[in-house]
């Protein structure tokens, strides 16, 4: 079964959904960072390195 034009569009307009949707969650993670860097307490801290470890985990590349 071979890929029309119309599956390949396809294919670039989902592609393209997910790389705007990993920079959403890219952002949220740098936000989470963020505050934890600033805030007091053993939560923050836990969840800034989480964030931490996310955002270092490897970042997806792409043009959108």
């Amino acid at each position: 079964m071979s890929m029309t034009d119309q599956d390949d569009d396809l294919l670039i307009g989902f592609e393209k959904e997910l790389l705007e949707r990993i920079q959403v969650l890219e952002d949220a993670l740098q936000e989470i960072l963020d505050i934890a860097n600033i805030s007091d307490g053993g939560a923050p801290a836990f969840y800034g390195m989480l964030a931490n470890r996310a955002l270092k985990g490897g970042k997806i590349e792409g043009e959108i």
